[in-house]
């Protein structure tokens, strides 16, 4: 079942984009690797999240792409090295979980989603998990001062999800949000302007649809 939802899903990407832009491979293997950069970020900095994040195409700078293979190959490098099976395990669950939808296969006009990452992260967070309550056994550090950064960061995101959800009030409200905090991003333009029409602001969204196509 599962592979067959999966062969159904892969043709109707393909035939969708099809009628949309198509990035060469090299293109999509450098935003591959910046993407995977951008959700380590993403999972232990949620700031600055969008619903959506338009393809770079090939104007992904190269120092990003040299940068991050640099991140993603010494990561590797160190987790092999030292010999600890959860850091294996929760890095390659992380790798291989978001194959899928990092972007070697084109889905779509986004250079990556949050949305696909919630199952991605749960091998990072293992390794986070191990690692700390590893060390605070070695250290031999009181659980009780290991709950004091639990409970910080669980009261941060408690500080942050609030204001995130505010964002979601209505169309209008997120696409410009997501405006914000992205820069050239044409799906936001698009959904704006599509949002506007529906409120026969017209001229507003002609505005928007042209600024999608800069």
């Amino acid at each position: 079942l599962a592979a067959g939802d999966a062969l159904l899903t892969m043709r109707a990407q393909h035939n969708a984009v099809r009628g949309g832009m198509s990035y060469s491979l090299p293109v999509r293997l450098e935003n591959t690797v910046v993407a995977y950069v951008r959700y380590v970020g993403h999972a232990f900095w949620p700031v600055h999240l969008s619903p959506a994040y338009s393809h770079p195409g090939a104007a992904i700078p190269l120092w990003q792409v040299v940068a991050s293979c640099a991140f993603l190959l010494s990561a590797t490098a160190l987790i092999l090295a030292s010999r600890q099976r959860y850091l294996l395990i929760g890095w390659l669950w992380f790798l291989g979980i978001l194959v899928p939808m990092i972007g070697i296969v084109q889905v779509g006009d986004q250079a990556m989603a949050d949305r696909y990452a919630y199952i991605p992260f749960i091998g990072l967070f293992w390794m986070a998990t191990w690692t700390i309550a590893e060390a605070g056994r070695d250290w031999h550090v009181s659980p009780r001062w290991l709950a004091v950064p639990a409970c910080l960061a669980i009261a941060g995101t408690a500080i942050l999800t609030p204001r995130q959800v505010s964002y979601w009030r209505n169309s209008e409200t997120l696409w410009r949000y997501a405006l914000s905090v992205t820069d050239r991003n044409f799906i936001a333009h698009s959904y704006l302007a599509a949002a506007l029409t529906k409120e026969n602001r017209h001229e507003e969204a002609m505005v928007e649809i042209g600024r999608a196509h800069v």
